[in-house]
């Protein structure tokens, strides 16, 4: 009687444990292969899960026989290799990568997928994943060359991403800019019709780009007015500007690109408000507001010293010259589309916003729009910096 009551008692315990490891969305295993099985199926539906990817790192190399590698894992496997054979660019590395997460998806036991993605990040540029997979391997091999190798490559991947970090401060200044409608243009010249234009979210940044930071991402500092780090970096052509957006963006593993033409009229009147300056339509007050042939002394000065407009953002009036992206087109806006304009397919000349330190108050209009070739380099020709989120 008594051995019944005891063999019932552990029917009962065990019954509720199943139910409440059910409601916990836990599944019993009866052996441990199949435990590693429902593991990997929990993973893959939540991998960010590392305590539990570092169970099953750690369960894997205990079983006997070996857990055998998925058929998607080794077909995964060769279709990143291919790419990364193949990879011209950090961003072709990037799609090797992904193609390899989804062998490790299939097989997270495996080590030398985690070292295999610990180098191909490391070539897309993205030092904490390759840091992270560096890690998961060093956690299913802490023993033996590849381990040693994998630690030293930890250590170098650490003052990457230190250097990455230093130079994302050169562009982490940035306000974002919610998407809206707004009347771009004036009644004047090039700058007829006014029309309706919608934008996406961005963000674009708070201060024009200093010569600090082009000198940390270029090594050269073109400005005619060198005054300090933290003055607008000028002199500089569109093209210039193209060669240092591309390694600031691969040295950071972030896309940066100059506002569009419509962007930085809608940022520069605080959100698309009818202002005729950034951040006033008052010319007795635009000395608070913006450096202009009034109050410049004829040169440059420290980003972010005036009154920022309503979203927050310095200088887009007056101190210098903001390139965008678009080609210029004096008769665009009579045939811009109305959703994110991105300007004409063409050109000879790109265009510039914001007028400079020389310029007289009409020329610092939020709506006045200037131009100059890709090549052209000037005292007054700066930029602002524009991602997408």
């Amino acid at each position: 009687f008594l051995k019944k009551e005891i063999f019932m008692l552990k029917q009962i315990v065990f019954g509720v444990a199943l139910l409440a490891g059910l409601l916990a969305g836990t599944v019993f295993a009866e052996t441990p292969h199949e435990q590693l099985k429902q593991m990997v199926e929990q993973l893959q539906k939540n991998p960010t899960d590392n305590a539990l990817r570092e169970k099953i790192i750690n369960l894997a190399p205990k079983l006997k026989p070996a857990p055998v590698l998925p058929a998607e894992a080794e077909r995964f496997e060769g279709r990143a290799q291919y790419t990364f054979d193949n990879a011209k660019s950090p961003a072709d590395c990037l799609d090797a990568a992904r193609e390899y997460e989804k062998a490790v998806a299939a097989a997270p036991w495996v080590p030398g997928y985690y070292l295999d993605l610990c180098t191909i990040y490391e070539k897309a540029k993205k030092y904490a994943e390759a840091k992270k997979n560096c890690e998961f391997f060093l956690a299913s091999s802490p023993s033996g060359q590849d381990a040693s190798d994998a630690r030293k490559r930890i250590a170098g991947l650490e003052l990457a991403i230190e250097k990455a970090n230093e130079l994302l401060q050169c562009a982490s200044e940035f306000v974002f800019v919610k998407g809206g409608c707004f009347s771009m243009g004036s009644d004047k010249g090039d700058e007829k019709p006014v029309h309706e234009v919608c934008l996406d979210d961005y963000y674009i940044g708070k201060y024009e780009v200093t010569q600090g930071q082009w000198s940390k991402i270029m090594g050269n500092n073109p400005s005619n007015f060198k005054l300090g780090d933290n003055y607008p970096v000028e002199n500089v052509s569109w093209d210039d500007i193209q060669v240092f957006l591309e390694k600031l963006s691969q040295k950071t593993g972030q896309n940066y690109r100059l506002p569009t033409e419509a962007e930085w009229e809608y940022a520069a009147r605080s959100g698309g408000k009818q202002e005729k300056w950034a951040g006033t339509s008052n010319e007795s007050g635009l000395e608070g507001y913006a450096w202009f042939d009034k109050n410049s002394g004829n040169q440059t000065h420290l980003v972010g010293q005036k009154t920022p407009n309503g979203l927050g953002i310095c200088d887009m009036s007056g101190n210098v010259w903001e390139w965008c992206s678009d080609w210029y087109d004096g008769d665009y806006y009579s045939k811009s589309p109305r959703n994110n304009p991105n300007g004409p397919s063409g050109g000879s000349a790109r265009v510039g916003r914001g007028g400079g330190w020389g310029g007289a108050a009409e020329d610092l209009r939020a709506s006045d729009r200037g131009s100059g070739t890709p090549a052209s380099r000037g005292g007054p020709l700066g930029f602002r910096l524009a991602r997408t989120p």
